[in-house]
């Protein structure tokens, strides 16, 4: 792949990328199935309506891209090395579907994932606080020990959040979604 590139409806399956960087590059409803990046290096690229499915990450950088309308499917971001002050590979994932995807240990704050889907996710230990949920949809998806001060829920549905092992002081939520907040609970409401 060459820098400054645009790639349209690129599809890769089960190819290994070792040690390449890729710089300034848009992809555009592009298909990455079953790919190993190992040692690979991304900058400011953006992604748009593009399909991970079941990637690995080993010992990769990405620093300051985007994403919007991309599916995430079996990814697992805490394979990532950041570096440059990033904690996570993306600047925004607005629009963006995670499936079974793990985001563990990252520094979110301020973080855009307005209508965003997650289903079947684990948010562990993230530093979340003013992060943009809005209108998001979640499934199955755990939030533990996260930090999600002002964070924005206003429209999101389904989501799980314990009261007792998140922070949520001045986030945002819209009613009535937020009764389930007390499930965790484990009160009865009549």
């Amino acid at each position: 792949m060459r820098d400054g590139e645009r790639y349209a409806g690129l599809t890769i399956s089960g190819r290994e990328f070792l040690r390449e960087e890729i710089r300034d590059c848009i992809f555009a409803d592009c298909r990455f199935e079953d790919c190993v990046f190992r040692g690979c290096k991304f900058t400011a690229c953006l992604f748009e309506r593009c399909r991970f499915l079941n990637p690995k990450f080993e010992g990769c950088e990405m620093v300051a891209g985007e994403c919007s309308d991309c599916l995430f499917n079996g990814v697992n971001f805490s394979d990532l090395r950041l570096s440059a002050g990033r904690w996570f590979p993306l600047d925004r994932a607005d629009r963006c579907t995670w499936r079974i995807c793990s985001l563990m240990d990252f520094e979110l704050g301020k973080f855009g994932f307005s209508d965003a889907v997650f289903e079947d996710c684990i948010i562990q230990q993230c530093a979340l606080r003013k992060a943009d949920f809005r209108r998001a949809r979640f499934q199955g998806t755990v939030f533990s020990r996260c930090d999600l001060r002002e964070a924005d829920f206003r429209g999101a549905q389904g989501y799980a959040i314990d009261l007792e092992t998140n922070r949520l002081r001045a986030a945002r939520f819209s009613f009535p979604e937020v009764v389930g907040l007390l499930s965790s609970l484990e009160i009865v409401i009549e």
